[in-house]
């Protein structure tokens, strides 16, 4: 899953991934700025875009994608990381 907005500040999300690591500390995740503010139902009822993701592997620490948001006419291409990978396991 990945992370595009937030209710906390600046779009910060806090994980824990004990079933993935055996780390119990909490990990600081933050969506982009450019949809971190789509926190309504409506503002998240007008994003359009698509996602580009790498195929599913072992690695817990990296990740490369790209979001396609379609505004105006044209298109924006925005690069995520792992700063905004929510993975299956992890506790939010």
């Amino acid at each position: 899953m990945v992370l595009l907005a937030s209710s906390e500040p600046e779009g910060l999300c806090y994980i824990e991934t004990a079933n993935l690591d055996g780390e119990t500390n909490l990990k600081i995740k933050q969506a982009i700025p450019e949809t971190a503010h789509l926190v309504s139902p409506g503002d998240l009822s007008r994003l359009s875009g698509r996602i580009k993701s790498e195929q599913p592997n072992s690695s817990l620490y990296t990740y490369e994608a790209t979001l396609t948001m379609h505004a105006g006419g044209g298109e924006k291409e925005l690069p995520l990381g792992p700063d905004q990978l929510l993975l299956r396991g992890a506790t939010v």
